[in-house]
């Protein structure tokens, strides 16, 4: 290929191992483009879509039987990433279960073992049909393996499904430059990240893309001041992570997490199933400046540990010194952000001396919805400008803002204000610095005095009126308080795509009240049309004579019965 070119991959390319020199035959050495004339490579082939597989069907030697329909094979090369699979039909396969015994394995169909799973240690299988495992097994390490260049530019995947690749980061290649990946399956990743992208890269792109079945879906990962920057990560889809079989658990199970970097932009991203959503972290030769986050829905966090679960936060090593570091421009607003409840979980946290722009989030189920501040490493300039949020349901804390041992008033600066927090019960406000420390409740946190502080003066402690929070459906009703009651803060579009402001001034919350919507007969859900998502509230209710969605009892007679069913499928589609 040359600067230019288009190459489409058509098929399931999937390779077959009998040489037992893993690796050697399956790296695809790319070329690189130039501005206005970059490679792109396709699976969108009209009735043959390109599918390459990372996982290697084992056949460098015959499998050995061991009795009881198990089988046995030494491993030429190891270790890997887990996700043994057997019967691979384009992206359709069966993934074995890891056991602990060989006995184990002989008594469970679709399982496997192997003592250390190192070079030449015996891998012994059962599959799921009591068969022989001959040129069906394929495990994840060294199959077809795209290289990018050094100092690589302007290459683009475009509708191409990656499965089973060991890892997709070319972090041992740096100064690449205008990579972009769009509309791309990357489906399971054993690896230690999906993309692990290093020092000198820039200016990458991912764009509508699925990432699943991973480790840490998008990382960049820094040692210098010249981490990747200029990125863009755009309605991208990541999701289980943190589920390779045999890499050690260590915490990083981050859907999308940044080391340093500036000029970055996550937006319009859907992240769960994985320990943390999106985050950033910060070591000693960083700077991190202009990043924003908007537009995002991370919900169904999964912790590696039980006191994880964190939305969107900013981190750092512990004896970091911020001192001429470039921390300001940061901006954090739209994004809809759903907990576990589990103690610990944060909705966002903020550990850097600068401001951090906080507007417009709805943060729910955390145990400490807010967490701000930093209690060593002095540095003054800690604060954040948080407006127009919702913190719905928190465990603890709706607000932790702690500069106990490093700073005195007028050190720091939290200007909050026009949010609403829900339920308003308990001392659920903290506040450290160096002249004190309290546990309040809102309206003691209304009468703290500080410099450089607001403290919700113009806030409500109120039920938002969600359209149905236990359905996670955070637009607002007609009659919510957070309707005009918020604050102009630069802000023109809503998480949906919407206008702001509509009325007299912009709403607090994700979604901007966009009036009254006359919904027709059956459609409960005022999408438009009658379908099955109106029957299933209906369903899901049925029978109920209290505690129901007041959508369902479509004739108000204080009972979901069979006339609200007849109600809408009379009037279906």
């Amino acid at each position: 290929m040359q600067a230019g070119d288009t190459l489409y991959i058509c098929g399931t390319h999937l390779y077959k191992d009998d040489s037992g020199r893993w690796g050697k035959p399956t790296d695809i050495d790319m070329v690189s483009g130039s501005p206005g004339n970059e490679i792109t490579i396709r699976g969108d082939c009209p009735g043959d879509e390109g599918i390459v597989w990372g996982h290697i069907i084992v056949s460098h030697q015959a499998w050995q039987s061991e009795g009881s329909n198990t089988y046995s094979i030494p491993i030429a090369l190891g270790t890997y990433g887990g996700w043994v699979i057997e019967d691979i039909n384009g992206t359709s396969y069966t993934k074995l279960t890891k056991r602990n015994s060989i006995q184990e394995v002989k008594d469970n169909p679709g399982s496997y073992y192997a003592a250390t799973y190192g070079t030449g240690d015996t891998f012994y299988v059962h599959c799921t049909d009591d068969g022989d495992p001959t040129d069906r097994i394929a495990l994840a390490r060294n199959g077809w393996n795209f290289n990018y260049p050094p100092n690589g530019q302007y290459i683009t995947m475009s509708n191409l499904k990656l499965y089973g690749h060991y890892a997709l980061g070319w972090n041992t290649v740096a100064n690449n430059s205008h990579l972009t990946w769009r509309n791309c399956v990357f489906h399971i990743v054993p690896g230690w990240d999906g993309f692990g992208i290093y020092d000198g890269n820039h200016y990458f792109t991912w764009e509508n893309c699925i990432i699943e079945y991973t480790r840490t879906g998008i990382y960049t990962v820094s040692n210098t001041d010249n981490a990747p920057s200029h990125c863009i990560v755009r309605n991208c889809t990541v999701r289980e992570c943190g589920t390779s079989d045999h890499v050690a658990p260590t915490g990083d199970y981050h859907g999308i997490a940044f080391q340093g970097g500036h000029d970055n932009l996550i937006e319009y991203n859907e992240v769960y199933n994985c320990s943390e959503g999106i985050g950033f972290y910060l070591d000693e030769p960083m700077s991190f400046y202009n990043n924003t986050v908007r537009y995002n829905y991370v919900h169904d966090l999964v912790p590696s540990k039980p006191t994880g679960g964190y939305g969107i936060w900013f981190s750092k090593d512990s004896m970091i010194d911020f001192s001429g570091k470039i921390l300001s421009g940061n901006k954090v607003y739209e994004n809809i952000l759903v907990g576990n409840g589990n103690r610990g979980g944060r909705g966002i946290a903020w550990g850097y001396p600068d401001v951090l722009d906080c507007y417009n989030n709805v943060i729910y189920n955390f145990d400490r919805a807010l967490l701000v501040g930093i209690s060593d490493n002095y540095v003054t300039g800690m604060g954040i400008n948080f407006k127009n949020n919702i913190i719905h349901t928190a465990g603890r804390y709706y607000m932790w803002a702690d500069f106990g041992r490093a700073y005195d008033p007028g050190e720091y600066s939290i200007v909050s204000d026009n949010n609403i927090f829900y339920p308003g019960t308990g001392n659920m406000f903290y506040f450290s610095d160096k002249a004190e420390t309290t546990t309040t409740d809102f309206s003691g946190w209304q009468t703290l005095s500080k410099p450089n502080c607001v403290f919700d003066p113009n806030s409500f402690v109120t039920d938002p009126m969600f359209i149905d929070v236990n359905n996670l459906d955070f637009n607002l009703q007609n009659t919510s308080p957070a309707i005009d009651a918020g604050i102009a803060v630069g802000l023109t579009l809503d998480f949906a795509g919407n206008p702001i402001p509509v009325g007299n001034a912009p709403d607090i919350g994700a979604y901007e009240y966009q009036g009254s919507i006359i919904c027709i007969k059956g459609d409960l859900n005022c999408d438009g049309v009658v379908d099955i998502a109106d029957i299933i509230i209906v369903a899901t209710d049925f029978g109920k004579t209290s505690g129901f969605d007041t959508r369902a009892d479509t004739d108000s007679n204080d009972e979901v019965d069979i006339f609200d069913i007849v109600f809408v499928a009379s009037r279906f589609s």
